[in-house]
């Protein structure tokens, strides 16, 4: 496998191609931009904020001082990648973005391809661009929390140069250096030692998690129109519905909620404009509980560090399950329930 460089906001990444996939992760309203030449790779993930022609004044020079810098050479008949969470079909403000970014790489002669997600991996073979949605890969090169040069105080690493858009990028490290660096702490996750092997997380969508059934059943129910579910897909498929399942696991699990899980459905609160994912208990209108989750928010949620805080939580919630206080789920959560 290669190394993987975690590509952040606001940030141009160049590495050697066949060496480093480049990956990037929560495109709500952000657009990742892939191009391959000369033996280089590159990445960006340009903010969503770049929302009209003001904002486009300020970032169109940086865009063209980074691929000039990049050593990619000529664009012309060369594939680019664009990949964001709004899909090629977007119209009105949430497509300005992406089809700005379109005809900027389609006046340097780039043949352009625009593909839906709100994550992605990006390689090249060959000077030839390759794309990987974050839908359709492996889930491990989403599962690591990913640090920065600026977690560590250090430069980025020296197999891949950054380029930042606007004061809000910060370079990337592999993701392999990244874990080699991280010390054990209260929040690592769950370990477990076989004979003669090296400890491996445990992840909550592993049947070795504590909290899996809890999980398993959640991602069961997920609904398919919350994450733009294609036909033949399958929404249990879909990492960004595990990682939402996930995130939903430690928010029922902070509600006293174990299971039971009647249904999981998609709200925008009042006066809001997130579109919030909830999971309600079973039970009469008068003692149902829910659970929720900005389902914007939950593909920057690392799901090692989710399964992480659902071990720790059920560990908690066994401590507390003594004589003196036999009901183990009032211990969690320290907020009263919310009922329907």
């Amino acid at each position: 496998m290669n190394d993987r460089v975690k590509v952040g906001l606001n940030e141009w990444m160049v590495a050697d191609a066949g060496t480093t996939d480049l990956v990037t992760d929560g495109l709500s309203g952000c657009v990742a931009v892939g191009l391959a030449g000369n033996g280089k790779v590159a990445l960006s993930h340009v903010y969503s904020g770049c929302d009209s022609e003001k904002a486009w004044g300020d970032y169109h020079p940086k865009l063209e001082a980074a691929l000039e810098s990049s050593g990619l050479g000529d664009l012309r008949g060369k594939k680019a990648v664009l990949v964001c969470a709004q899909g090629e079909d977007a119209g009105g403000q949430d497509g300005w973005l992406p089809a700005k970014l379109k005809t900027w790489l389609e006046s340097k002669g780039a043949v352009v391809e625009t593909r839906q997600d709100n994550g992605c991996r990006i390689s090249a073979n060959a000077d030839v661009v390759t794309s990987t949605l974050k839908k359709h890969d492996t889930a491990e090169y989403y599962s690591h929390d990913y640090k920065t040069s600026r977690d560590y105080g250090l430069s980025a690493d020296p197999s891949a140069e950054a380029v930042t858009l606007s004061m809000l990028g910060k370079p990337g490290y592999p993701a392999a250096l990244a874990q080699a660096r991280e010390t054990p702490s209260a929040s690592a996750p769950a370990l477990v030692v076989g004979a003669g092997k090296p400890a491996e997380a445990v992840m909550v969508n592993d049947k070795k998690h504590p909290m899996h059934g809890l999980y398993s059943e959640i991602l069961g129910k997920m609904p398919g129109d919350a994450f733009d579910l294609k036909k033949g897909e399958n929404v249990a498929d879909l990492f960004s519905a595990q990682q939402a399942a996930a995130a939903l696991t430690v928010a029922c699990m902070k509600r006293g909620i174990y299971g039971d899980i009647d249904k999981i459905e998609t709200f925008v609160p009042p006066g809001k404009e997130d579109t919030m994912l909830s999971a309600t208990e079973r039970g009469t209108s008068e003692s149902r509980t829910f659970a929720a989750v900005n389902l914007e928010d939950v593909c920057d949620m690392p799901m090692s560090k989710l399964s992480a805080e659902a071990t720790s939580l059920h560990a908690a919630r066994m401590l507390s399950a003594t004589p003196s206080n036999p009901n183990p789920s009032q211990a969690i959560g320290g907020a009263s329930p919310q009922h329907l």
